[in-house]
């Protein structure tokens, strides 16, 4: 008898991508949004297109949640949230997704890190993405600048010019 070794084909979950960086963002302000996908897809461990996971094998996932000062999924965005916990293993090179978006509003200034994560069945690995962004301290030690007017004691924003007093 003649044995062959055959390479398994498995479920696997992923995050659309490992990393992102928001970039600099006024302290108090929140960036704009990020849409971040958690996808199924069947792979076929090397059996070309042939899946030999069941169609319509249920995938779970547990809480999304992010950390770090800062980061927060946006509620009303959240498909992932609203399907459940449940991802449809797909058949031959589609996929299954859900989405949400994710904002930055830092406190304070510096380089803030954080994560988007979850963990999945069947496997029950960690799934996580690494967020950073860097939070920008302006004039007045805000996210918005405040600057003195010469020759007056007054202030005014940044979006403002200084008035002459009459």
């Amino acid at each position: 008898m003649l044995a062959v070794a055959v390479p398994a084909a498995s479920a696997a979950d992923s995050w659309s991508e490992q990393t992102f960086d928001f970039g600099n963002q006024n302290a108090g302000s929140t960036s704009a949004p990020h849409t971040f996908g958690l996808t199924a897809t069947c792979d076929a461990g090397g059996l070309g297109n042939l899946c030999i996971v069941p169609p319509g094998f249920t995938h779970t996932y547990g809480t999304i949640s992010t950390t770090g000062a800062g980061f927060a999924i946006v509620p009303d965005t959240d498909v992932c949230a609203a399907r459940g916990g449940t991802l449809i293993t797909p058949v031959l090179g589609s996929a299954d997704v859900c989405t949400l978006d994710v904002v930055f509003k830092p406190t304070s200034g510096g380089v803030k890190n954080g994560t988007l994560s979850t963990t999945t069945s069947p496997s029950g690995s960690p799934l996580t993405v690494a967020l950073k962004g860097t939070g920008i301290l302006t004039g007045n030690g805000t996210g918005t600048t405040k600057k003195k007017c010469k020759k007056k004691k007054r202030f005014a924003s940044s979006a403002k010019k200084c008035k002459k007093k009459k």
